[in-house]
């Protein structure tokens, strides 16, 4: 018997989910999750008639074991879905996860650091042609920002009441285990105030444009925020893939290069060493400096 259809999650995100799968013909899927109730969307995604593959990515370093193995179990329910098991942001992670048609990003990019959420986005721009993202948005101000810039007391104003955001101040350069970074730079925290305007420059910058757009309204405690949901599309260009293939080319032709001379360099390099260290040029030394006297 079929599992049973996920339950609609109340953010209304779902909405962009469905644009994706029937407006841009998405058929496989990657989300990263930092949510507390892991793999919801992705159960709905995978559930979709039309969608064949899913890939569940668990991005909240201090999840709890036992609710990543019962997410484990559920997917499995689902055939064409699977769950990895590790830093998102790790390079075999990511290989692992592998090409899809489109990322699913949900209250992620917020809290990126190290990478930050623009290097989030570069490193998975190349794995496929749609983004589906999910974020509150900055709206107290022109710029995207690092929200501890604001210090203690506006940040905590700003933010939705938490023990880790209370804390954060408290501890910012001390060292958290639980993720191997200094609380600074913690994913549980609020990092960043993301505005529309740069958002949409960084994607058009790694070649998508917006399709999709929905306010879902201001975001609960957080007035500066606005919770938002986007979707973006790759544009394909005509020569584009002839110029991306020259322009790799001609970089594996530079690295090339470039490791010849420094073979070249180095032998040049050892041959020098092995002359002033013989014999003969240690005895010859002496004539040689009487032949330099004017």
């Amino acid at each position: 018997m079929p599992a049973a259809a996920a339950p609609k999650p109340r953010d209304g995100v779902l909405d962009a989910i469905d644009f994706a799968v029937d407006q841009l013909g998405i058929r496989t899927f990657a989300e990263l999750d930092m949510g507390q109730a892991l793999g919801e969307r992705a159960f709905y995604a995978i559930d979709r008639p039309s969608v064949r593959e899913g890939v569940l990515a668990d991005a909240r370093p201090t999840r709890a074991r036992d609710q990543l193995l019962t997410t484990i179990e559920r997917a499995a329910e689902r055939p064409g879905l699977r769950v990895v098991d590790g830093d998102v942001f790790d390079p075999v992670t990511i290989s692992e996860i592998g090409q899809v048609d489109a990322i699913l990003m949900f209250n992620v990019l917020l809290h990126m650091v190290a990478p930050d959420w623009e290097r989030a986005l570069e490193l998975y721009a190349p794995l496929a042609s749609c983004f589906v993202i999910g974020n509150p948005q900055w709206r107290a101000g022109g710029r995207s920002i690092r929200l501890i810039e604001l210090g203690r007391e506006r940040f905590l104003e700003t933010v939705p009441p938490s023990a880790a955001h209370q804390d954060l101040f408290e501890h910012l350069d001390e060292w958290r285990p639980a993720e191997g970074r200094a609380h600074r730079d913690s994913r549980t925290a609020w990092q960043w105030g993301i505005t529309d305007d740069g958002l949409l420059a960084k994607m058009h910058e790694l070649g998508f444009e917006l399709e999709y757009e929905r306010s879902l309204g201001p975001f609960p405690r957080a007035p500066s925020f606005e919770g938002k949901a986007f979707v973006f599309r790759r544009v394909v260009q005509a020569g584009a893939g002839a110029g991306v293939a020259d322009l790799r080319a001609r970089l594996a032709a530079a690295e090339r290069e470039r490791d010849e001379w420094r073979e070249r360099h180095a032998a040049l390099e050892q041959t020098l060493a092995d002359v002033l260290g013989s014999r003969s040029w240690r005895l010859t030394k002496p004539l040689r400096a009487l032949r330099r006297r004017p």
